[in-house]
């Protein structure tokens, strides 16, 4: 399996995939003639997140086993900054321009952290009774509000895009919009829903299999 990002900046490949014997991930850096400039071995299955301006990455670090571990390169190689989250995370998605990073709980807990130095902003955990997010989220730089995809059971396929802003004691609800209900046991696609922002973050897009939402701030 192997997952491919594109770096707009440079034109550069970011590739991870997987060993033989699916115990390690390796990340591979390739420039725009095909040649690989950098690899680097991990020693567990992970899918490396790639900021949007694509001059950042974040992935697992420490033992295997240890997914709370997290860090922040550069392209490069170099370490940005290195931290150890309250729970079991994934690296879920970064902000614009890739100075916060989004992590996800499982299925849970969402917590935003600052890339650089890694320092704990701020969490939530939605509410509801079964409600839990997927995997898709987005963090507003400028007006500090949490973008969520949730899901109020693991096979009802109803879903809601609820938007959080940071408050005093945590992230306040501000918004709720319903998606309607996507047939998850007839069509395979539809069991994730994607956002998709535009650049501003005036417009955002939700994706589900064929459907699309777009929806104006």
């Amino acid at each position: 399996m192997v997952f491919c990002f594109f770096n707009t900046m440079d034109q550069h490949l970011l590739l991870t995939g997987v060993t033989e014997n699916y115990q390690h991930s390796i990340i591979s850096y390739i420039n725009s003639y095909g040649n690989i400039v950098r690899e680097k071995l991990i020693d567990k299955v992970t899918i490396v997140k790639l900021s949007p301006e694509g001059n950042r990455i974040a992935l697992p670090s420490g033992e295997i086993g240890d997914p709370s571990q997290i860090e922040i390169e550069n392209l490069d190689g170099t370490t940005i900054s290195h931290f150890t989250t309250a729970y079991s995370g994934v690296a879920d998605s970064f902000s614009q321009t890739g100075q916060y990073l989004i992590l996800t709980y499982q299925w849970n807990r969402i917590s935003v952290y600052q890339a650089d130095p890694g320092d704990f902003v701020k969490s939530i955990i939605p509410p509801g009774n079964g409600v839990h997010p997927t995997c898709s989220t987005a963090f507003d730089e400028n007006t500090k509000e949490l973008y969520v995809i949730l899901q109020d059971s693991p096979t009802s396929g109803q879903r809601f895009l609820e938007i959080y802003k940071i408050g005093e004691h945590g992230f306040d609800p501000i918004w709720s919009y319903p998606l309607g209900s996507f047939d998850i046991q007839n069509s395979p696609l539809d069991n994730r829903t994607m956002l998709s922002f535009s650049g501003d973050m005036n417009q955002m897009t939700a994706i589900n299999g064929s459907r699309q939402f777009v929806l104006q701030r």
